[in-house]
């Protein structure tokens, strides 16, 4: 029986740098005395660490932790109007695990469990659209787009597990997985000021990931050892940015607080050549396979490798950005095609 404990303090402090003059920034974003506008935010914080692990024998081992841990605060870097110089609390986290790691049949069989649940507060996310200031401008016009601004959407639960494995089951060759799952539910939001619903989960956030690989070594070819893989990974669907968008059309000049923009996005359209944008920030699932085949002599002094990645030249995205209220945009970054390359590497 090995417990442990740790106990962490922290302070920290932070003081914007605002006037956004960059280029591709909207003109409006010079026109309200952004030079020389200043916030500030002080926090202290202390996070501890509990944990415990017993070995059942020399193949089997079992553990539990709880711990504690934070994101700092702050104000936000970027604001585009005064109104948005706002500050941000600290997010917080209480993390409780508990699995095993075992090494089974003679060493054929690796098995590690894990099981979490997170609790989650003060949640920050980027706010693409700062709904709480539509009528935060001169005459009760809107400084909610564009916007860059750190919020907190509210506190959550988050539960799953992991598994890992190896599996050697004759000479030569192994069988390499691991799957988890992950359960994200917001328990409170701030939807008035950030968009966000209970239904939401966070960005980039998959509820479920597996990979699997298997290789096959050939020994004694050319002096050497000749290897041949294939593995993927398979990952969810997958939302990025705060305020999940599965399908949306939007006008580009459709006026503010208009019936046909649904809520929460009641902005002005932001214009741009494309009368009518269809905005999505959902990345469906997708599985992506590489293979490789190499050689490394006996003496590990040469090798060639042949590798091929997305083997079956899937067409998915990385990132999506819908801007359509703020600069009349929807923009993605599509991930490599199929690739292929040839290495060869000497050591002295």
């Amino acid at each position: 029986m090995e417990p442990t404990s740790r106990v962490r303090a922290t302070s920290s402090s932070a003081r914007p740098t605002a006037g956004p003059t960059g280029i591709g920034n909207q003109p409006n974003c010079l026109l309200f005395g952004l030079d020389g506008l200043t916030a500030k935010f002080r926090d202290n914080r202390v996070d501890w660490r509990v944990a415990a692990d017993y070995r059942f024998s020399p193949e089997f081992l079992f553990y539990a932790q709880v711990s504690t841990g934070y994101r700092a605060g702050g104000v936000n870097p970027r604001p585009f109007f005064p109104s948005q110089a706002t500050a941000f609390r600290p997010e917080t986290i209480t993390a409780y695990e508990a699995g095993f790691k075992s090494d089974l049949f003679d060493r054929k069989l690796r098995l590690n469990v894990s099981a979490f649940f997170n609790d989650y507060k003060n949640i920050i996310l980027s706010s693409v659209n700062c709904l709480d200031l539509a009528t935060a401008g001169p005459g009760g016009s809107s400084q909610a787009t564009p916007c860059l601004r750190p919020s907190n959407v509210g506190s959550a639960h988050v539960k799953g597990f992991e598994v890992e494995t190896l599996i050697r089951p004759v000479d030569n060759f192994t069988i390499d997985g691991s799957l988890s799952y992950l359960d994200f539910k917001y328990q409170k939001v701030d939807t008035l000021s950030t968009g966000v619903t209970l239904n939401d989960v966070t960005p980039y956030t998959p509820k479920w990931k597996a990979a699997i690989g298997v290789q096959y070594d050939i020994p004694d070819v050319l002096k050497g050892m000749v290897t041949v893989r294939l593995d993927g990974a398979y990952q969810s669907k997958i939302y990025t940015e705060a305020a999940n968008i599965d399908s949306l059309a939007v006008s580009s000049t459709v006026p503010a607080n208009s019936p046909v923009t649904p809520s929460p996005f009641s902005n002005a359209g932001g214009g741009g050549p494309i009368t009518t944008l269809r905005l999505s920030n959902r990345i469906d699932g997708y599985f992506l396979a590489n293979a490789r085949l190499g050689w490394q002599s006996d003496a590990k002094d040469w090798g060639v490798t042949l590798e091929v990645q997305n083997l079956t030249n899937k067409y998915y995205f990385l990132t999506l950005l819908q801007e359509a209220f703020g600069a009349g945009t929807a923009s993605g970054q599509p991930g490599r095609p199929r690739t292929w390359s040839v290495s060869v590497r000497r050591s002295f």
